[in-house]
């Protein structure tokens, strides 16, 4: 069994030099920059897991109510994931779940930010410090939301990040990892001297795909984009979000960076749209705020201690897959994930991923009922009215 320890967030290395933390309040995006990249933010977190020397026979707490890339990067250190229940309201880890499954296994636990929701972490962090167990923050979905005025990525030992499609920043392909520890950066740096970086011909493959995506994403073309995105990798054509390898259990790429022309790109992205890309999240997450709020639907409802800036709006149904019939009949984009506790998979067919069906009940349920309204920038003024007129039908329907 391999042996580890809390990290206490404090200096960093840059170029092996002591610098202050990556991720600064003012400038939180910065860190991603200045973070190491590696191919998905799945590799990201599996470097992450590596530095803090964990492997077999150790166990990583994680949530359910996540994809498949959480425990693969778990399952590829050779380490077991250990899965927790969520809190209904938040669509994050359950803290009273967490410290009834720790064990003396028990490595590090994961916080994954659903939605851009942030976790409870002060609980979480109170549970991992009394046992010196380090927390890792899955921002896959934000790094602009703030929890008590901190900004997630911040709050625990180590972070990372996504860029592939549906994520607050995209940019194709590549992931982030962040240790804010000076020896704990140092070892991350070691895990990624062992990857390759992509040729010319893969690169270019990813920037037309990311070209493609930026053209043609909008909410009018969802449906057809998502069938026909499906069959392109059916066909070979494009690059699938989730490998066969992925789906049962194992980590592909682990040994692949991000390309650099992308490490490059990350740069000027956050640089130039960050705080606008933010400005527009919140507005559009308060239109569908206010419109769920009037209609008596299952909006989140969240106390001062939660500033959210949402990837996308979540609200609670009790018809799901009616309502998606009739989003795609009306054309109008209402997102299905997660569709189970362990997406994209049925929850009786995750064992390969360490999950048995009932072991997260109130991750199960709330698979069942949620769905999410696009918030990017492509989302325009006709586009929200377009949602909320269809929210209004399905409310006098007595779908809401």
């Amino acid at each position: 069994m391999s042996s580890t320890s809390a990290i206490t967030p404090g200096t960093t290395l840059q170029n092996g030099a002591a610098v202050a933390p990556a991720l600064s309040q003012d400038n939180p995006a910065a860190a991603y920059v200045n973070g190491v990249h590696f191919r998905r933010g799945r590799v990201a977190m599996y470097a992450i897991l590596k530095a803090l020397g964990i492997g077999a026979g150790d166990e990583v707490i994680i949530q359910a109510f996540t994809c498949v890339a959480v425990p693969c990067p778990v399952l590829a250190t050779g380490a077991a994931p250990v899965y927790c229940d969520i809190d209904p309201v938040t669509f994050n880890l359950d803290p009273a779940s967490v410290e009834a499954r720790i064990t003396s296994r028990t490595k590090a636990i994961v916080v994954q930010h659903t939605f851009g929701i942030p976790a409870d972490m002060d609980r979480i962090l109170q549970i991992a410090r009394s046992r010196s167990i380090p927390v890792i923050e899955d921002c896959c979905h934000t790094v602009a939301s703030r929890w008590r005025g901190q900004r997630v990525g911040s709050l625990a030992d180590a972070a990372f990040s996504a860029y592939r499609w549906g994520k607050p920043l995209v940019l194709g392909i590549g992931g982030t990892a962040i240790i804010h520890d000076e020896r704990g950066r140092k070892r991350l740096r070691e895990v990624a001297n062992a990857s390759s970086t992509p040729g010319v011909l893969e690169t270019a493959r990813i920037r037309m795909e990311t070209f493609a995506h930026g053209l043609l994403l909008r909410p009018s073309l969802f449906w057809t984009l998502r069938d026909g995105y499906r069959s392109l990798i059916k066909m070979g054509v494009a690059i699938p979000t989730f490998p066969k390898l992925d789906l049962h259990g194992e980590l592909s790429d682990m040994d692949k960076a991000m390309p650099l022309y992308h490490q490059k790109r990350l740069a000027g992205r956050i640089h130039e749209a960050f705080e606008q890309d933010v400005a527009f999240r919140r507005r559009r997450a308060g239109q569908y705020a206010a419109a769920l709020n009037r209609l008596g639907a299952g909006a989140p409802k969240l106390d001062e201690r939660y500033d959210p800036v949402y990837l996308r709006f979540p609200f609670v149904v009790t018809e799901k897959a009616r309502i998606l019939e009739e989003a795609r009949k009306k054309r109008v984009e209402f997102g299905d994930w997660f569709v189970s506790a362990v997406h994209p998979h049925a929850d009786a067919e995750s064992q390969d991923l360490g999950y048995r069906q009932g072991m997260c009940p109130v991750a199960e349920r709330i698979a069942k009922q949620v769905l999410t309204l696009p918030i990017y920038d492509k989302v325009r003024e006709s586009d929200v009215e377009r949602s909320i007129e269809l929210l209004e039908n399905l409310h006098r329907q007595g779908l809401l």
